[in-house]
């Protein structure tokens, strides 16, 4: 089985949640490198203020038609820990990624 290997850089708070193993999803639309990730694959987190690193496995790969489904089906607590309801992490999410027609992609929650 082959194993790929793929950098992604991710804001401070995400990074220090992930590297503190607080944050265990990710995630993440369907779209470019992330169309090609799979299990057992490693990505390895970059902070875009440090430039610190992180490597973590993928265990699991869920996909899902909406943020919405993804946060309703996932733990909350395990992707964004400070959200405390479900507009809120959507409304995050939204704003994330406003440039994209969400409705043509697919949601993944990325298990590390």
């Amino acid at each position: 089985m082959d194993v790929n290997k793929y950098n992604v850089y991710i804001n401070p708070i995400a990074f220090d949640n992930i590297k503190k193993n607080i944050k265990l999803i990710e995630g993440r639309l369907e779209v470019g490198i992330f169309r090609k990730i799979k299990e057992n694959d490693i990505i390895t987190f970059i902070s875009k203020s440090t430039n610190e690193t992180v490597v973590k496995k993928v265990n699991k790969i869920n996909k899902y038609n909406s943020f919405e489904e993804l946060i309703l089906n996932e733990n909350l607590k395990l992707i964004l820990h400070w959200c405390k309801e479900l507009d809120e992490a959507v409304n995050y999410y939204f704003d994330l990624y406003k440039k994209y027609k969400l409705s043509k992609y697919i949601v993944l929650a990325i298990h590390i």
